[in-house]
């Protein structure tokens, strides 16, 4: 593994955080808001823990350029990491293989998403017309 890969997952890593950071927090104000916030944590915990991981994957492989999968694996995995040191350092009840299965969830969803967070070649047409203007048939 190179440490521009290593280097892209813990940036992406990072960027996920503050994703799922910044989606507890307007989650948590739109909880407020409803008559029994109380029903609305577990959804909107899950939903920014999701989110979040795939915003890392995404980031990552788009910061790589390349190798979507196991760069958004990989950031998937620090990810995950900074989830199950926060759940077993957080001061309620810490079970071990749910934290365990929903960070493998983060792992395949954030490497799913580095994959689809590859950047894409140019479309068939965009294509024809670079190599049009290179032949000199078309003046730009």
């Amino acid at each position: 593994m190179s440490g521009k890969v290593l280097k892209n997952s813990l940036i992406g890593a990072a960027a996920g955080i503050a994703a799922a950071i910044l989606l507890l927090l307007i989650f948590g104000f739109i909880a407020l808001k409803n008559d029994d916030p109380d029903s609305l944590v577990s959804l909107t915990a899950h939903a920014a823990r999701f989110i979040g991981a795939a915003a890392t994957g995404f980031i990552a492989s788009r910061l790589n350029k390349e190798n979507g999968l196991l760069c958004g694996a990989f950031s998937g995995a620090f990810y995950s990491f900074v989830i199950l040191l926060a759940a077993a350092f957080s001061d309620g009840e810490f079970r071990f293989l749910p934290s365990i299965l929903i960070c493998l969830i983060c792992i395949v969803v954030s490497g799913v998403f580095g994959i689809i967070g590859l950047p894409g070649e140019k479309s068939g047409n965009a294509r024809r017309k670079e190599l049009m203007k290179r032949s000199g048939l078309v003046k730009r």
